[in-house]
């Protein structure tokens, strides 16, 4: 089996070891050890082949596999350090291996194609470690100095995370850790104008670069809105607008209007309480009720709730806080277009 464990070795695996397997089979077969002289009374051709290629599958599971799970050291009962650490400052190695990303990662290519074996990833590991390990003690303290102020700035933090966990998951993924592995990341957070930013990371194993769900167009649509309403509902923003300034103002027949704001510089979090007031008030003014607006009744026959040929909103008429970022723009921007005609939006 020299040959096959060579194959093994270099970690071809799934349908190219499959393909090896069935082509080594045929030459075997074709061989002069066993051309013209296997007994095909019992067993077809295709049969004595079936049974090659099984013979290889069960090499493989029931003496390789077994045999490098033998010379594999378990892991400690207590690790030093966790599988994967985060912090809400970068460590100072991390630092390094960021800012020296491109001179690690030519030397673990470099690596990885004199050994034939392992992954990029884990040959990665390895060269970060041994230059990690070659500063003196002052290089690192200064590095850790740096870490410290750079980890302070949120801003960056959030701007620099794709990037930076798109490389986490890949090297969890093919670093062998876990095995093959695949990975998805849904994350979430407020940015400096309390509006929430989403989004979506996959991590694949070295044998797929498929990403769940499709493109990520198709993702979002399909998941996005729901993981960006939890999200809304469950990251601390603010309870108010920012700006105290902007209020609700009224036409003589005392109508609220909306206000005519800077879109560019109010935050959708802003925008969206101010929906929410603005509707609050309007609902009232209209009907005389301070019952909560039957936003779901709404949605199914708008036409019982307000003059849909008057009033034609540029996207459904929901909760404000159910409004993707787009729509909630939309429908202000509209609003407030209306506010400033003769006849703004009743129920």
């Amino acid at each position: 089996m020299p040959a096959f464990c060579a194959q093994l070795d270099a970690g071809v695996n799934g349908v190219a070891l499959t393909k090896w397997k069935q082509e080594t089979a045929n030459d075997i077969l074709a061989s002069p050890l066993f051309a013209g002289k296997l007994d095909v009374s019992n067993n077809s051709q295709k049969g004595w082949h079936e049974i090659v290629v099984r013979k290889f599958t069960n090499y493989r599971t029931q003496v390789y596999l077994k045999k490098a799970d033998s010379t594999i050291a378990p892991p400690p009962k207590h690790r030093g350090v966790p599988l994967l650490h985060f912090s809400t400052l970068l460590t100072a190695r991390q630092l390094f291996a960021k800012e020296n990303e491109s001179v690690i990662h030519s030397a673990a290519e470099e690596r990885h194609a004199a050994a034939g074996t392992g992954t990029v990833g884990s040959a990665y590991q390895t060269v970060l470690k041994e230059k990690w390990d070659a500063l003196d003690s002052d290089a690192r303290d200064e590095w850790q100095t740096r870490a410290d102020k750079f980890g302070g700035d949120i801003h960056r933090n959030q701007t620099d995370f794709k990037e930076s966990m798109h490389t986490a998951l890949a090297t969890l993924c093919q670093c062998g850790l876990l095995g093959d592995a695949e990975l998805l990341l849904f994350y979430g957070w407020r940015d400096l104008k309390g509006d929430i930013s989403t989004g979506a990371l996959h991590g694949h194993s070295a044998h797929n670069k498929t990403n769940f769900g499709g493109t990520d167009g198709e993702l979002l649509r399909q998941y996005g809105l729901a993981w960006y309403k939890f999200a809304e509902d469950v990251i601390p923003g603010p309870a108010k607008p920012t700006n105290v300034n902007i209020v609700l103002s009224q036409n003589p027949d005392g109508v609220p209007l909306f206000p005519s704001i800077d879109f560019g510089a109010v935050g959708l979090t802003d925008i969206r309480y101010l929906l929410s007031e603005y509707f609050d008030a309007v609902w009232v003014k209209s009907t005389g009720l301070t019952t909560t607006i039957p936003w779901d009744e709404i949605g199914k026959t708008p036409s019982r709730y307000y003059h849909t040929v008057s009033f034609s909103f540029p996207a459904p008429l929901l909760p404000p806080n159910e409004l993707t970022n787009v729509h909630v723009l939309l429908v202000a921007e509209y609003l407030s277009e209306l506010s400033s005609r003769s006849t703004p939006f009743v129920f």
